[in-house]
């Protein structure tokens, strides 16, 4: 049970795909500020935190291990998910923010449909959307949010753009929870037949398809303009003519002969 004074507090739970930027949302939030536990009788761990004051939401930060979808194929992955319909030391969470790589769109949307089928508030996180510009793709975030009725922010999370958006959902979500009646979680049924599974991912398809648009081409200007600022590599050759690859080639050919 939670306590007291931990029962005012509004529980944010972090729950996506591994590799889906859900860490790095989490270090953003909380400033890196955690502490880790254990789930009890078991070595999982799971972080916690208050948001950083400076957002101003007042809040217990929870980022759950990641999970493509809360039907668990190992033990580890049934101790997350038991966990976000009740949690043994925080409780049900309040809202969770869902993270998706805008990359793999296809294959991390399960997650967030079956979370939102359960009856869970959900917040959508965009992540990775430099990279899917790159390829001059885009995701319409209104699209994506009237799709699955629910709210989408993008978050870039090496210069932290986007996070203002995050917060302000944030706190409308946390605001219009505190008013609303307490909503049921139900378990998501794992023994969904074929053709249930078929149609999900058919709708997914749907969606998918919907939500791609091209990036025009102030955007990729602005893009490129900023990965220079940042100086990423992308293909260049130094003032000899060589490339990155070649150089440590050469450098290695010579240090690495079995004459030294």
């Amino acid at each position: 049970m939670r306590t007291d004074i931990a029962l005012k507090v509004p529980l944010i739970t972090l729950v996506g795909p591994p590799n889906s930027g859900k860490t790095t949302l989490f270090n953003i939030l909380s400033g890196k500020n955690y502490k880790t536990v254990n789930y009890p009788g078991s070595t999982v761990e799971y972080y916690t935190s208050r948001i950083l004051p400076k957002y101003n939401v007042n809040a217990e930060l929870l980022d759950s291990p990641g999970i493509v979808s809360i039907i668990p194929e190992s033990i580890d992955e049934k101790i997350s998910v038991d966990s976000l319909y009740y949690h043994p030391k925080l409780g049900v969470p309040d809202l969770l923010i869902t993270t998706i790589d805008s990359c793999q769109l296809s294959r991390h949307m399960l997650l967030p449909k079956q979370l939102i089928s359960s009856g869970f508030n959900v917040i959508i996180v965009l992540t990775m959307t430099d990279i899917l510009a790159k390829k001059g793709v885009k995701i319409s975030a209104d699209k994506l949010s009237k799709a699955l009725n629910c709210d989408v922010a993008v978050i870039n999370g090496r210069s932290k753009q986007g996070v203002d958006d995050l917060i302000n959902l944030i706190d409308s979500n946390l605001e219009r929870i505190k008013l609303s009646p307490k909503k049921n979680i139900i378990p998501y049924d794992s023994s969904e037949n074929k053709n249930d599974l078929l149609k999900t991912f058919n709708e997914i398809e749907e969606i998918v398809n919907d939500v791609y648009e091209t990036v025009k081409t102030d955007e990729k200007i602005k893009l490129d303009s900023a990965n220079s600022q940042l100086k990423i590599l992308q293909g260049g050759t130094n003032n000899n003519g060589f490339t990155p690859d070649e150089i440590s080639l050469k450098i290695d050919r010579v240090l690495l002969h079995r004459f030294w």
